[in-house]
Formats: structure tokens, C-alpha cells, sequence
């Protein structure tokens, strides 16, 4: 994921909450500022005291923020209204050509946000699709809730829906006062308060829910600086150079992908088996779906060079002696391959592909491109030591069961990575063509990488 620098985001931050404390002041004309000192200075102070936004930082965060905001506070009126202005006008500035894409898996989007303020996530959730939304909130321990309209005859369903910051556990603990309100006697009216009928005066129990509902509106300019802060840790499809089949692949066709090249490679690998007794001894180690789905491709493949069979049996019993799981092992040479792919093209490129996949995953891939391929991005890009600048696959010498016959891997030339990253597209070529009848892709460059915020 892109990650903006710690001043800019601790900026963005200071803005959005004078924005909201002037947002709360007028909700004529948010941005009028009082041109008294003093003023000014109690203004930047309520920014940290609840229910004030800027109050549910996190502890370190919200330390440096107070420092910037107390460094704001020395400069005059002027001086901090341009800055407010600067702070702002920046973010607007870039957040219309970003788009949010669909195809972000939702795990990324909890680990942009996990850092965040509550009162942030909500507002930011309101505006992601609904599906990526609810699940996104769930991993916050946030609860997403429906009210539906119905309609009359040609019956239209309006769905509502309300994103609200209740900690899971503080609506357990309002069940189990329901149900002890109801072995008492008394009787629950909602299901957030109850009223003692032995007691009348007992005052309702407090809501432990901020109602998406109750959430002021909100300026153009804050929704942009949120906007601006929260893209900036994806990568856009507009800022790619063009558009390779991985580009164009969806998070779950992209997983289809990597099943099917773990599949093909295995099979791959077997033509290297001299008997067929082997073959089956081998298989056996799959699951039942797995090897079928091997035999499947070793019956459709017509002919592979030794150069090409010795690769796959690289990358097969390499993934055997990492991976303990059977069930794994094609996942785990699918990712192998696809990281074989990705090594053609930069650092955003690759991002790209990640963010469609759930953390692990893509946490995984980044990790097989730097160990298994060479790699065109710097260190600084990936973030992980390499030891030179370029690394070839780091292939095992291993024995198939039952056969006794060794495998010597030999060094793995960069034609053959050519060669294999050509396979793994016109695969991903062909699975979009099946979705997809007319695709005709417009082709990256090698040398470079490549929705509405609703």
C-alpha cells in the first residue's frame, strides 16, 4: 500500500478537525474564522477535548498532533487561516482524479483505516460500497444496520443504511441487561434503553451507539481532505501506463488464476515422472479435488521441453518442502508463478495486484517476488533487504516418492522467467475471455507499472 508521509498525515488531521470545530460553530458559513487571538487559540484547544473528532486519536498519534496544532497556535490569524487554507487546498487539489477501486479487497481497507479515529471511519465507510463496507466494519467491530421502506404495488425496497460506532462487546453486554431486566420484571422498550415498571423515575440507560444518522453534515472541502487521506494508500487503475490481463483481473478471478497456474504447473512438473505408477503414488499426496484437477492438465498438455519441466519441478517440491498444508501447495506455486509475472513491471504494478488480495495474501506474493524472481523495483519500494539486484529462483534438489530418481535444478535463466510470465498472462488473458467475450488489452510497458468515492 502507498503510504503518505507522517507530516502530511498529522496535517491532514489538525485540518480536518479545525474544519469540523468550524463546521460545529456556524453551519451558515463554515468558513467564517474569528480574527480574535484568543479566539483562535480556544478553537485549536477544544480540538482534543470530547466529543471533539480529533479527541479518539490514538495516544502517540494524537501527541504529535497536539504539537503541530500547538505550533499552529503561535502563528497569527492570518497566518494560521493561510495555512488552514494551504492545508486544505492541497488536499482538494488531487482528490478529484482518484477513484476508489471496487476491486480493493475490504481487508486492506480495515488496515487504512484501523489507525484512524472512530468518528473518521465512520464517515469514511458511509461513502465505500455497501458490500465492502459491511465487511470492513465488522473487522472494526463496528456494526452496519439495515432499515428497510417497503413500497406499494410494484413493491420498491429503499434500503437505509446505517454504519453506527457500537463496540461489538458493549451490545452483548446490552443483551444480557435485557435479559436480566426481564427475570426482574421489567420490561425493555428498545433495545438500547428499558425502563423499570416497579420504578418509574429509573432514568433510561445511555446509548452506547453514535448514530451514522445523527452525523452533521459535513463541508466539500473536509470530505476531500478525508478522501485525499484515504485513497492515498491505494493505487488507481488511472495511474498505471496502460493495461496488462493482470491489471483487468478481479480479486476473485485473480485467485481462480493462481489455482489454475498451481494446477498446470504441478502437472507440468509430472511429465517429468517416467513411470505412471509414480504419477499416481505422487498425486495422492493432493487432496482428492486438487489431483483430479492435475490430471485434468496433464491430459490436456501436448508437449513441454525438458528446460520447461525442470523449472515446474522446481517450483512444485519447493512449495512441498515450505508448505505443510497439501491443500496449500498449488496456491502456494500459482502465487509462485504470478510473482514470476509481476517482476516485469515496477512497484506499482505490483501494489496494484496486491491490493485486490486479502492481506495475507498479498503479504505472501510480495514476499515469493522478492525470494523467487528479479525484481526491477529498489529497496526502498518493497521495503524488504535484498541482497543484490537480482535474485533467481532459489531452487531445491528433491525426489519424487516412490520413483528414486533425484531432480538437479539448474539455474534459471531470464528468458525462461520471460517465458513463464508470457504463459501466466495469456492464462489470465483467457480466464477474462471467458467472462468477458470481447477484451482486447491495450499492452503495458514492461519498464514501467500501472473509483468514485461513493
Amino acid at each position: 500500500m502507498l503510504e503518505k508521509s507522517p507530516t502530511e498525515r498529522i496535517d491532514l488531521l489538525l485540518g480536518m478537525g479545525l474544519m469540523w470545530r468550524r463546521r460545529e460553530e456556524s453551519s451558515d458559513d463554515p468558513a467564517r474564522h474569528d480574527p480574535d487571538q484568543e479566539a483562535n487559540d480556544q478553537r485549536v484547544r477544544n480540538l482534543f477535548t470530547p466529543p471533539a473528532p480529533l479527541s479518539a486519536l490514538a495516544p502517540e498519534t494524537r501527541v504529535q498532533v497536539e504539537r503541530r496544532a500547538e505550533w499552529l497556535r503561535q502563528l497569527q490569524p492570518t497566518k494560521q487561516e493561510q495555512w488552514l487554507r494551504w492545508t486544505i487546498g492541497r488536499a482538494q487539489s488531487s482528490a478529484s482524479a482518484t477513484q476508489f477501486d471496487q476491486h480493493i479487497h475490504f481487508t486492506h481497507v480495515v488496515e487504512a483505516l484501523r489507525r484512524e479515529p472512530r468518528r473518521t471511519q465512520l464517515i469514511i465507510l458511509q461513502h465505500l460500497p455497501s458490500q465492502i463496507a459491511r465487511s470492513a466494519a465488522a473487522d472494526l467491530s463496528m456494526t452496519l444496520e439495515r432499515s428497510e421502506r417497503r413500497g406499494g404495488r410494484g413493491e420498491r425496497r429503499q434500503r437505509h443504511e446505517e454504519l453506527s460506532a457500537d463496540v461489538v462487546e458493549h451490545r452483548r453486554m446490552t443483551e444480557r441487561r435485557h435479559v436480566a431486566d426481564r427475570r426482574q420484571g421489567r420490561h425493555p422498550l428498545h433495545y438500547y434503553s428499558s425502563v423499570n415498571l416497579n420504578t418509574p423515575t429509573e432514568p433510561l440507560m445511555a446509548a452506547p451507539i453514535i448514530q451514522a444518522v445523527n452525523t452533521p453534515a459535513l463541508d466539500a472541502a473536509l470530505i476531500n481532505v478525508l478522501r485525499r487521506s484515504f485513497l492515498s494508500n491505494f493505487v488507481s487503475a488511472t495511474a498505471l501506463n496502460g493495461s496488462s490481463p493482470l491489471d483487468v483481473l478481479t480479486g476473485a478471478q485473480l485467485a481462480r488464476l493462481v489455482r489454475l497456474l498451481g494446477a498446470r504447473e504441478t502437472a507440468v512438473a509430472c511429465r517429468g515422472i517416467t513411470r505412471i505408477e509414480s504419477v499416481g503414488a505422487f498425486l495422492s499426496y493432493f487432496p482428492p479435488e486438487d489431483a483430479r484437477s492435475v490430471a485434468a492438465h496433464i491430459a490436456a498438455l501436448i508437449e513441454v521441453d525438458a528446460e520447461r519441466i525442470i523449472f515446474a519441478e522446481g517450483l512444485v517440491y519447493q512449495a512441498m518442502n515450505r508448505e505443510v498444508r497439501a491443500k496449500a501447495i498449488l496456491d502456494r506455486v500459482g502465487f509462485s508463478l504470478l510473482a514470476v509475472a509481476l517482476s516485469r513491471y515496477d512497484s506499482l504494478r505490483l501494489r496494484f495486484a496486491e491490493q485486490k488480495l486479502p492481506t495475507e495474501a498479498a503479504r505472501v506474493l510480495r514476499q515469493m517476488l522478492v525470494e523467487c524472481c528479479a525484481v526491477s523495483v529498489s529497496e526502498n519500494d518493497l521495503g524488504i533487504e535484498r541482497p543484490g539486484d537480482a535474485k533467481f529462483l532459489d531452487l531445491d534438489l528433491s525426489q519424487i516418492q516412490g520413483d528414486g530418481r533425484e531432480f538437479f535444478i539448474s539455474p534459471v535463466a531470464v528468458g525462461m522467467i520471460e517465458r513463464v510470465a508470457d504463459e501466466v498472462e495469456k492464462m489470465a488473458l483467457e480466464l477474462i475471455r471467458a467472462t468477458h467475450k470481447s477484451f482486447t488489452p491495450k499492452r503495458a510497458k514492461k519498464s514501467d507499472s500501472r473509483t468514485a468515492f461513493e
